[in-house]
């Protein structure tokens, strides 16, 4: 999930997968040395859309998003 519905970026990293994201290092700023990031196109929602399709409300949330933290926020206002 994201502030997004549609398509989205996912910078793919194939040597340590636990810090892929949606958001975007850029030069130095990568978590992995000599790492070249794979950029893969996936589907996203929105946390508040998921959970209006799916009449569901969480009572409590746990976010390890490597980064995208602010952008799951932004998408659930509700």
């Amino acid at each position: 999930v994201s502030d997004t519905v549609g398509t989205v970026t996912f910078q793919r990293m194939a040597k340590s997968a636990a810090t892929s994201t949606l958001y975007h290092y850029s030069g130095d700023d990568f978590p992995v040395p000599d790492e070249t990031p794979e950029f893969v196109e996936v589907p996203c929602t929105t946390l508040d859309t998921w959970c209006d399709e799916n009449q569901f409300r969480p009572s409590i949330i746990r976010i390890d998003a490597e980064g995208a933290e602010a952008a799951i926020f932004r998408g659930m206002p509700k």
